[in-house]
């Protein structure tokens, strides 16, 4: 009997660990609130957009953003506020060339947020995501398809569809097609 109720007060020590383990804390490890990330996420958005142009500094407070949205997610998954910090952390991660991330974070978005008002934007940009940088047409072919067929009378689903045609097409028939758009019809 001792022997049960030791295995469970370990069990119940090692659970209040991790819990204490998964809170987040700031530089000086203290105890972050969500209202206090927001707050945070919200400072380094501001500052991130202060800049006129691209820089590593920008990069690496885009990172740095891209940090913070990560922590809030965690720590409050089901928060209406993580929705749309999955949707900016994958538009900020293709800007700083991190592509594989960026779709991480759409995944967690369509797979956590059904209802997320963006959600068939996001669709869209997974398949460009992986059409334009990560040159996996056969992956940006199925998430087109994923928006065409979850959204089918959204306004996207018509470039979902162009995308998925352009993307079937040989170069030289694709050559072809766009001969044919800019052709102007003789007099």
């Amino acid at each position: 009997m001792r022997t049960i109720a030791a295995i469970m007060m370990i069990g119940l020590l090692v659970s209040c660990g991790q819990t204490i383990e998964q809170t987040e804390r700031d530089e000086d490890g203290k105890t972050l609130t969500p209202e206090m990330m927001r707050e945070n996420i919200a400072e380094l958005e501001k500052d991130l957009v202060k800049g006129k142009r691209v820089s590593q500094l920008n990069t690496n407070k885009a990172k740095r953003l891209i940090q913070q949205y990560q922590m809030y997610i965690n720590s409050n998954p089901s928060d209406s506020n993580s929705a749309s910090y999955l949707y900016k952390a994958a538009d900020l991660s293709v800007g700083v060339g991190n592509f594989d991330a960026s779709i991480r974070f759409i995944d967690k978005l369509i797979e956590d947020h059904q209802d997320f008002e963006k959600l068939p934007e996001i669709m869209l940009f997974k398949g460009f995501v992986y059409e334009a940088h990560l040159d996996n047409h056969a992956n940006a072919v199925k998430a087109y398809e994923a928006l065409r067929d979850r959204f089918p009378n959204h306004k996207l689903a018509n470039d979902a569809k162009a995308a998925i045609e352009n993307l079937t097409l040989t170069e030289e028939e694709l050559l072809q097609k766009f001969e044919q758009m800019n052709a102007t019809p003789e007099s």
